[in-house]
């Protein structure tokens, strides 16, 4: 399923979610560099409820994403590998 997503929504295959909870810090001082710590908390919208009814989190910590430091992530487009 490809195309725009709208503001606050993540999806995880034909599953959709409605953000209410998301950080990004920037992790420095690593061996291999930079990293990420970030939590993204979402409420199902629509897919396999069945699956998905009580929602998803994502976390991560040091994350070695390929992601800029900017003052202000809103809108950033986060593809993270299966």
């Amino acid at each position: 399923m490809a195309g725009t997503l709208r503001e606050n929504m993540i999806r995880l295959d034909d599953n959709m979610f409605s953000v209410h909870l998301a950080f990004f810090k920037r992790v420095t001082g690593l061996s291999y560099g930079y990293g990420w710590d970030f939590r993204i908390k979402a409420r199902f919208a629509s897919g396999n409820e069945e699956l998905y009814g009580c929602g998803a989190a994502i976390e991560a910590e040091a994350s070695p994403i390929p992601l800029q430091k900017a003052d202000d992530y809103t809108g950033v487009n986060l593809v993270l590998p299966s």
